[in-house]
């Protein structure tokens, strides 16, 4: 399918090139970008950059995002550190 090619491409780039796998960071997106127009707000981690990173990694897994659920947490962080081997 070609949006599932897509998506993959989308998110190895994302992880290659602006994820920050360091555990000591306090986002996994560093590179991100709050508001375009003014330079300090851009290339700075953002939240939701780690939000939509995590989603679309397990929407492609047919995985529901049930974030808040205590006993998913761990299995978000391997699904998180599994998408290296992309």
């Amino acid at each position: 399918n070609l949006y599932v090619k897509s998506a993959v491409r989308c998110l190895k780039a994302v992880t290659d090139e602006y994820c920050e796998w360091d555990p000591k960071k306090d986002s996994i997106v560093s590179h991100g970008s709050a508001r375009y127009d003014r330079a300090a707000d851009r290339e700075v981690p953002v939240i939701y950059g780690d939000y939509f990173l995590v989603e679309g990694i397990l929407r492609l897994l047919n995985k529901d995002f049930l974030i808040w659920e205590r006993n998913q947490y761990c299995f978000y962080i391997e699904v998180i550190c599994s998408v290296k081997c992309l």
